[in-house]
Parts: structure tokens; sequence; C-alpha cells
């Protein structure tokens, strides 16, 4: 799946209710947990994908 898509499905997830939105962000917060916490873009998928949402950086 190309990038774009994938972030606008995230995207569309989080636009859909606020309590999917906290879920979708908890657990990309929780795989950069795992993949060793990266806060900078370009190390980790998941912290792309988190900058890429709202609400989610």
């Amino acid at each position: 799946m190309p990038w774009e898509e994938l972030c606008l499905r995230l995207h569309s997830l989080c636009q859909a209710s606020p309590l999917l939105q906290e879920e979708v962000l908890e657990r990309l917060r929780g795989r950069r947990a795992l993949d060793g916490d990266f806060e900078v873009p370009g190390m980790s998928i998941w912290t792309d994908l988190l900058l890429a949402l709202p609400g989610g950086a």
C-alpha cells in the first residue's frame, strides 16, 4: 500500500469519532515505543504516521 493511501486511511479513521481517533493514536504510540520510541521523522514509520495525523505529534 502506498504511503499516501495508508495516511489517508488512518486519517479517515481518526475523523470517524474521537474514541476511534484516540485508539488509533494510542496503538501507534505503543508501536513507536516498541520500535525504540524515536521522535525524529524518518527514523520510525510509527513516528512518521503519528506526525501525519491530527493530534498525533
